[in-house]
This record gives structure tokens, sequence and C-alpha cells, in this order.
């Protein structure tokens, strides 16, 4: 299983968004929680992959409450049947 950012930074306010792309089979669940720097719980994000190969998922820098998030650095918490990463993402406005 590979986990890969297309970068590790996005601006807001130009309507960037954090690409998460998993290698793996069709029909696995992702699931991604994504904390701040103090650990505080910010959205979760589930998936189930609709192919082989290259899925991509995207985190528009929201919280669950739908607002965008302050400026910072994010970790995100990746689950895959099969394995599990985590990644940082910085977020800049």
């Amino acid at each position: 299983i590979n986990i890969v950012l297309d970068r590790n930074y996005i601006d807001v306010s130009k309507g960037e968004k954090v690409k998460i792309s998993v290698n793996t089979k069709v029909g696995r669940k992702v699931v991604i929680k994504i904390y701040n720097l103090t650990a505080e719980y910010i959205r979760k994000l589930e998936y189930t992959t609709q192919q082989d190969g290259w899925n991509m998922i995207e985190w528009d820098a929201k919280n669950a409450a739908g607002k965008i998030v302050g400026r910072g650095i994010y970790f995100l918490y990746i689950w895959i049947e099969g394995g599990q990463d985590i990644k940082r993402v910085y977020i800049i406005k």
C-alpha cells in the first residue's frame, strides 16, 4: 500500500485542497482522521476505493462543522485495510 500527498502544504486563500493518493485494491475502505498540532480532532474522511491502483481523496481544509481551519500544522492519520500511515500538512493563508 502506498500513500502519497501531492504536496505537504496548501494555501486555502487560493482554494487549494490537500490531495491524498492511495495505491490499493478496489473496495478497500480508507479512513482519514485529521488532527491539529495540539491533538485536537478536526475531521474524519471515509472513502471506499473505486478501482485497483491509485485512488485520490481530497480534504478541503474544513473541519467537521464545515469551517476552514486556521493556518498551522495538521496530521492526517490514514488507515487502509492492510496498512496505515501518518502525513503532515501545512495550511497557509
